[in-house]
């Protein structure tokens, strides 16, 4: 925000437009909110209020690995892995980045996000080449205005 001009409003408008959850019963939140209720929710860490934080949310996965004999045992349909990746970028935690406005690794990564913070989503737009450097907080208004026109 301080290096270029994000403001709370362009942030609050990220919570505004997502409004998927609210036509899922079964989805952990099902409320949606307005800017002004995202705004004058609860200071979590400044800039961001609650409503700017994703909920906390329990999830689980499993998988067996096994070699080709046993997994055609264990299932008629087995899947194989053909390759996997992680990217990492010369810092192990945030303390190391340097410059938190600049995310190269999310760059090289791109195809597996998760904007668990409205900052998160602006940051995307400008590290994934959507805009230059500076501008992703004037898209969420954009987004959120294509959203709107978009919800059922």
């Amino acid at each position: 925000m301080l290096d270029y001009g994000t403001t709370r409003e362009q942030m609050a408008l990220v919570r505004e437009k997502t409004t998927y959850d609210s036509y899922n019963p079964y989805a952990q939140f099902t409320k949606r909110f307005g800017v002004d209720a995202v705004m004058s929710s609860k200071v979590v860490a400044p800039p961001l209020c609650l409503f700017d934080c994703c909920g906390m949310t329990d999830g689980a996965a499993a998988v067996i690995l096994a070699a080709d004999e046993i997994a055609k045992k264990l299932t008629d349909t087995p899947v194989w892995i053909l390759g996997g990746t992680q990217c990492v970028f010369a810092a192990d935690t945030v303390n190391q980045m340097g410059n938190l406005s600049e995310w190269p690794a999310l760059r090289r990564a791109a195809k597996e996000l998760h904007d668990c913070f409205t900052i998160s989503e602006i940051i995307e737009y400008e590290e994934l080449g959507f805009c230059k450097k500076g501008e992703g907080g004037s898209l969420s208004r954009m987004d959120a205005v294509t959203s709107a026109a978009m919800s059922p």
